[in-house]
């Protein structure tokens, strides 16, 4: 053999190693989660098995039998802050958890540029991979969320240096677990050319998408990705895609719009079968952002809201037999809920609301809340000052069938009348219909003003 004849046979060699890494755990194939390409589809395997994500996000144990008895099998949550109860909790309910590594957000809070900080939290980091990674519950794990979301393309130098770090710790992370395929959540499609310029050790990318999960499939084939990702976050109709009242406060949709939204975009993403691995609805408990029930799948009480029917029919074909009860659409004095209505202080007014006619017994909860004008500018604060002005409760009869015994058809309108406050300003009226201790919500926003 000469010498050229050797270093070809090195370098061949060379290239199989870089392409079929064995590690101290075994080869590829042993790996406890992988992703393959089968049939050019990409596909996850856990244990040998095909594996498609059908998760919610949460950071609460609370109510994850009910997610595996909707039909749920994952879940993601962002930190590690009580990682080791729901990593377990997940375990005994046969369900595996996307494990999320906090990163600071580009910006004030974290300068990329610092090497010391970026270092400190690179540390951090791996300390909680090397206590996690064994977990048998640990389905993959999530480098940071929308962590360049205050970060515009003039910041291009700034962000690439935040993936130039991701890609650093995904490294970090293959080199000490092997058997996880490690992930990073972007905000929307546009960050897919930092996540494919500088993200060469990420094996995945998750994409947080509300409004925009319908055409996302057209954008992923736009900017080029050519591996597979996930849905990371998806639900409702985002608020910052929402109508505004003339006071600047958002409208929000009902809970039977949100349930229609999530089941259509459930299936936009199942339609993909060639680089999508799955999804994680958002939010599998009570989350106060904007209102108490804008994502929440859940009530303060504990109730279930009617979008988790909806989420157990997108995962199983099926609706529960006893479905939840639901609210088509709201009214105040004939002025839909939609628009900027303005109430006279002390005043009598008369809210109306529709719901399907072949409903069963149900009793509404109604209560009017001050807003806060500081919710306008960021949605996310200020959520434990609403105050309640007043309340009240209406029984609706059983109607699901007519009085000459068939299924009664049509949609039936039900309203009671309220006071107006008597102190200007802006306030949110809210609904909540329930039946078999599952919750239909609709809310008004509304200004009062002499």
């Amino acid at each position: 053999m000469n010498r050229i004849q050797i270093a070809l046979l090195i370098i061949s060699c060379l290239i199989i190693f870089s392409c079929n890494p064995v590690d101290k755990k075994g080869s590829q194939r042993d790996r406890t989660v992988q992703i393959k390409v089968v049939d050019k589809q990409y596909r996850i395997y856990r244990y040998g098995k095909p594996y498609y994500i059908n998760g919610v996000c949460t950071q609460e144990g609370r109510y994850l039998r009910k997610l595996a008895n909707s039909g749920g099998n994952s879940i993601r949550i962002h930190n590690t802050k009580n990682a080791k109860e729901l990593l377990d909790s997940a375990q005994a309910l046969g369900l595996t958890v996307m494990l999320g590594l906090e990163l600071l957000p580009a910006g004030p809070q974290m300068d990329y540029n610092d090497e010391k900080a970026v270092d400190r939290q690179f540390n951090r980091i791996q300390k909680e991979i090397i206590k996690y990674q064994a977990h048998p519950a640990l389905l993959m794990w999530s480098i940071g969320n929308e962590v360049g979301l205050k970060l515009s393309p003039r910041n291009f130098f700034l962000e690439r240096r935040l993936w130039i770090h991701i890609d650093k710790i995904a490294r970090m992370i293959h080199d000490l677990d092997p058997d996880h395929p490690v992930t990073s959540a972007i905000e929307g499609a546009g960050k897919l050319l930092y996540a494919k310029a500088f993200g060469d050790n990420i094996d995945l990318i998750s994409i947080n998408s509300y409004q925009s999960v319908h055409t996302l499939q057209e954008k992923i084939k736009r900017f080029g990705w050519e591996k597979p990702y996930i849905i990371s976050e998806y639900g409702p109709t985002g608020y910052w895609f929402r109508e505004r009242t003339d006071w600047y406060t958002y409208v929000e949709q009902t809970s039977n719009e949100k349930r229609r939204f999530m089941v259509n975009a459930y299936k936009a993403i199942r339609s993909d079968s060639n680089q999508c691995l799955g999804s994680y609805a958002f939010y599998w408990g009570q989350k106060n952002e904007c209102t108490p029930t804008y994502f929440s799948f859940f009530t303060e009480s504990g109730d279930q809201t009617e979008l988790v029917d909806g989420l157990q029919y997108s995962w199983t074909g099926s609706w529960p037999v006893k479905r939840s009860s639901t609210i088509i659409s709201l009214d105040i004095n004939n002025q839909p809920a939609a628009e900027s209505i303005y109430l006279e202080p002390g005043k009598k007014c008369i809210a109306r609301f529709i719901t399907p006619a072949h409903q069963s017994k149900a009793v509404l909860h109604w209560l009017i809340e001050k807003d806060d004008g500081e919710l306008y500018f960021d949605p996310t604060k200020n959520q434990e000052k609403r105050m309640v002005i007043s309340k009240g409760i209406l029984a609706l009869p059983d109607s699901r069938s007519a009085t000459n015994g068939s299924q009664a058809k049509g949609n039936s309108g039900h309203q009671f009348i309220f006071k107006a406050p008597v102190s200007t300003g802006p306030y949110r009226i809210f609904l909540f219909l329930e039946n078999e201790q599952k919750i239909a919500t609709a809310n008004a926003c509304f200004y009062v003003v002499d």
